[in-house]
């Protein structure tokens, strides 16, 4: 794989829903030209992946205006790769291996789907079951009993996995959970079997997420109703709308190839290996101290 170096401003970024973006303005511009912190390197690598770079990685700052606790800093370091001609699994299978060597003595990882995590911790089917069974289980969990009725499906499931299902993960060995929500995965391609479900994984270890990964979207149109429906949803809970990443659009049209990618937390992963208890813990300057 070739080693990039991209870029840490940037004219987009991500309009995910649940990502928020630092913003700044380019004097040379009179204070008009508004530029952000990337959240991640993604949209700027698969720009390269257009231009036939074949296999491409990098570690970088990447930065999210959001929570500080436990697991989260604004500014942290990811690792970032692409492996043409890889599957989902495939490229499963390499993160596993990567993260065996950096880890001594870890045992042996699951591999488990999003509907079979549900089946085991909640006991429902997230694709089949009804919202107003899943309302009653949101119900119980005190602090969103007031929201139950305000909130759409896939926002439930999102609650119900992070709080009841997450924290049990990866206690005793590594788990991958795949086959996401396709609503949870505006940058994945489908699961050819089923509409509803995404290419995506995400990989788990002592309750933490260390990798979030998936088999790309190589559609422009696709990707760009997806950034729509992004937009809307912003819209609706009260969050600014980005302006849609062209340029990403524009390379996918130009021909990204079959390809999967994977981010990795590098201050989670070592935080793991040092047994830290929190990521502030394995930062030299956190933001309190910066």
């Amino acid at each position: 794989m070739i080693e990039v170096d991209t870029p840490s401003l940037s004219n987009y970024t991500s309009n995910d829903v649940h990502l928020s973006s630092f913003k700044t303005y380019l004097k040379s511009y009179n204070n008009k030209k508004k530029l952000y912190l990337i959240t991640s390197p993604e949209h700027h690598m698969k720009r390269l992946l257009a231009f036939k770079f074949g296999g491409i990685f990098q570690i970088c700052k990447s930065f999210r205006n959001s929570e500080i606790s436990q697991y989260h800093n604004p500014e942290f370091t990811m690792l970032e790769w692409y492996r043409p001609n890889y599957d989902m699994f495939a490229l499963m299978n390499e993160v596993d291996n990567f993260l065996h060597k950096i880890i001594s003595k870890l045992k042996k990882s699951h591999f488990i789907s999003y509907r079979q995590i549900f089946l085991k911790y909640i006991g429902i089917d997230p694709f089949q079951e009804r919202i107003q069974k899943i309302r009653k289980i949101i119900k119980k969990i005190t602090i969103f009993n007031c929201k139950a009725h305000s909130i759409s499906r896939d926002e439930m499931l999102q609650i119900l996995f992070e709080y009841k299902i997450s924290p049990n993960l990866g206690k005793k060995f590594p788990i991958f959970v795949y086959h996401f929500p396709i609503l949870q995965s505006s940058m994945s391609t489908t699961y050819s079997k089923n509409k509803k479900i995404a290419e995506r994984f995400e990989l788990y270890y002592r309750g933490i997420e260390l990798a979030n990964g998936c088999c790309e979207l190589i559609d422009a149109e696709e990707q760009y109703k997806r950034f729509v429906f992004n937009n809307f949803q912003r819209k609706k809970k009260g969050f600014p709308e980005k302006k849609i990443d062209v340029k990403l659009l524009n390379a996918i049209r130009h021909g990204i190839p079959f390809c999967s990618g994977v981010a990795i937390g590098i201050d989670r992963l070592i935080m793991i290996a040092l047994r830290a208890k929190k990521i502030q813990d394995v930062m030299l300057f956190s933001i309190e101290t910066a």
